[in-house]
């Protein structure tokens, strides 16, 4: 599956989500779901935190989603960036990372670091990393489907108002008639 980036779409990542949604659900199933990362900006930040959430938003709490995710780390050429990326031990504290916000310490999301000199053979390393199983994603919430849900809950209270507004005008209405017989 390939989607826009996060974040860099013109303001759009409901509309590609909600898209990105519709397509999994009638797909009848993936394999696998690969994140891509930038290894010289592994920072956590922010940004990527919300699109981990959203993620996890849109598949559910259940653990079952991260089990088809594979982190792929780019620009981790041979050489010193590659031996930056060992001595950091960055793959580790990518899975911690992610397993601390998914609230789960036991979760063991691969990390592929990749390079320009080793593509060719990583790319072997990333497919062995997804499962031969599919993922079915009939239970993904989509943010449509949560703006429906809103907004069901919304008209509820807005009836509840209407219906005390009609009582609270019914008794105003018995009153002004109580007076006027007077």
């Amino acid at each position: 599956i390939d989607c826009p980036g996060w974040a860099d779409s013109g303001g759009a990542d409901r509309r590609h989500s909600n898209m990105l949604c519709k397509f999994l659900k009638g797909c009848g199933g993936v394999n696998g779901f690969v994140l891509i990362r930038n290894a010289q900006e592994i920072r956590f930040d922010a940004d990527f935190k919300e699109k981990l959430l959203h993620l996890r938003q849109i598949f559910g709490d259940s653990d079952e989603f991260w089990k088809y995710l594979v982190v792929v780390l780019t620009h981790v050429d041979q050489g010193i960036a590659e031996r930056k990326f060992k001595k950091g031990d960055k793959a580790k504290e990518m899975q911690q990372q992610i397993a601390k916000l998914c609230q789960n310490e036991n979760m063991a999301i691969p990390v592929v670091p990749i390079g320009l000199d080793n593509y060719e053979s990583k790319l072997g390393s990333i497919i062995d990393k997804i499962s031969s199983k599919r993922f079915i994603c009939d239970g993904i919430k989509s943010p449509i489907d949560k703006l429906r849900r809103d907004k069901q809950e919304l008209v509820g209270k807005q009836n509840e108002i209407q219906q005390r507004i009609n009582s609270i005008q019914q008794e105003i209405d018995n009153a002004e008639s109580q007076i006027n017989k007077m």
